[in-house]
């Protein structure tokens, strides 16, 4: 194709705020696909109840599990024992409204089934750029582009009303929300469209921070927390994920203001840690499953979506990774993409006797059925090749005095060249699409 033939095609996707900011900040199109993907109502199905299910369980954990897990961690891992520090300096109750917003991520497995990639309590990404890609590929069907019309996916709805419910608990007027970020942030049009609906619809005024300048700008006063003089009544984390997000004691001061104030944390950090690898890996073993989930069928619907993880230093993992590498993924207690270990790159991990091996985890390696896709990407649309999707269902838990509710709130679908192990939307190793039934 000419740059004439698609430039059309950019530019609605443009128009419908598929948009980022590239390596070189300049404003571009989000990496999309054109097709939406064909997925069972069956497995939706599956996927939305197992979802549902385990964002309320990661609720119930209690801290005392959490540190059992972690704390042998805290000798060759510098970023959880930043994260245990925090936990640690943090009253139990010092909000007792809890709201996460989470994804469970998932792959159709050539065998037909999902199978959970991996859960993420912080920071989930594209909540707002996936009702934009439902809505331009509705626009693609109504043109006829396409053939196939894209599933609902009203997000923006669910999660503006997530929180507005929170600012009518919190109840101090003119209390903001606090957006806490990375610098230079490539995906900042997914973040500020949130910013845009909770002021048209309430008028609450959203103010943006990285922990550093909190910790250098933030005070609490009576409990409540404030940043810049302004009193923050939620704080919502699009950063904190990361270790560079502590690199400076004022960064780690920064979340400890807010885990010790009265503001209402999306998540606070005993949910964020319920996200580690390894407490992903220690509720696939079904006895500890068991003490923490009473239900039988929910127990089988989380074994039905699960695969062998288990902590790189159990005997028998190793063992299982040792003969066959390229049956595993090895994943270190990281968020973000770039941080997994795949093939030769095990083999060498394995062999490096700085390892502390208990740091990491080792999960089967999900085959997931292939699919022929056109990628449009840096104004270019791709040649179909056999892609790979993963689905993600966005989660809304609350939580207080006990009682645990946990909505649905739309879903995520990114899809790369099965070539590809990464999976970075802005990165570009993969693109936005949607879903479609069978």
């Amino acid at each position: 194709m000419t740059h004439s033939d698609h430039a059309p095609l950019v530019d609605m996707a443009i128009t419908y705020g598929l948009l980022k900011y590239d390596t070189h900040d300049q404003l571009s199109h989000m990496p999309i696909v054109l097709d939406p993907y064909l997925v069972s109502q069956l497995n939706i199905d599956t996927m939305k109840n197992s979802s549902q299910i385990y964002a309320d369980l990661l609720m119930t954990l209690p801290q005392a599990f959490l540190e059992k897990y972690l704390e042998p961690l805290l000798l060759n891992d510098p970023f959880i024992n930043v994260l245990l520090r925090i936990l640690r300096s943090s009253p139990e109750n010092a909000q007792p409204y809890r709201q996460a917003i989470g994804r469970n991520d998932f792959f159709i497995a050539s065998s037909g089934t999902p199978k959970q990639v991996e859960f993420n309590t912080v920071s989930v990404s594209f909540p707002m750029m996936s009702e934009c890609m439902v809505n331009f590929h509705t626009f693609l069907e109504s043109t006829k582009a396409i053939s196939r019309l894209p599933l609902e996916n009203p997000i923006a709805k669910e999660i503006t009303q997530c929180f507005l419910d929170m600012f009518q608990y919190y109840a101090f007027p003119n209390s903001v929300l606090l957006m806490v970020v990375q610098p230079n942030e490539r995906n900042i049009f997914d973040q500020l469209a949130i910013e845009k609906l909770l002021f048209r619809q309430a008028g609450i005024r959203a103010v943006r921070a990285t922990l550093e300048d909190i910790g250098r700008y933030g005070i609490l006063r009576h409990g409540h927390m404030y940043y810049n003089n302004f009193h923050v009544g939620v704080a919502y984390f699009r950063a904190g994920y990361a270790p560079e997000d502590y690199q400076s004691e004022e960064a780690i001061q920064g979340r400890i203001l807010l885990e010790n104030s009265d503001a209402i944390k999306i998540p606070d950090m005993q949910y964020q840690l319920a996200g580690m690898k390894v407490i992903q890996a220690v509720l696939t073993d079904e006895s500890i499953l068991q003490s923490h989930l009473s239900c039988n069928q929910s127990r089988e619907y989380l074994a039905a979506t699960s695969v062998y993880t288990r902590p790189l230093d159990n005997k028998d993992a190793y063992e299982k990774v040792f003969r066959h590498p390229d049956n595993f993924v090895v994943k270190p207690q990281r968020e973000g993409g770039g941080n997994n270990f795949f093939g030769t790159a095990i083999s060498s991990l394995l062999n490096d006797p700085s390892i502390d091996f208990s740091t990491y985890v080792a999960m089967e390696r999900i085959h997931p059925e292939l699919h022929n896709a056109q990628l449009v990407i840096n104004n270019k649309v791709q040649p179909p090749v056999p892609c790979a999707s993963e689905i993600g269902w966005y989660t809304l838990t609350h939580a207080m005095h006990g009682a645990i509710n946990t909505d649905i709130a739309g879903y995520l679908v990114r899809t790369k060249p099965a070539t590809e192990n990464e999976g970075g939307v802005c990165a570009g190793y993969a693109a936005l699409n949607s879903l479609t039934l069978k």
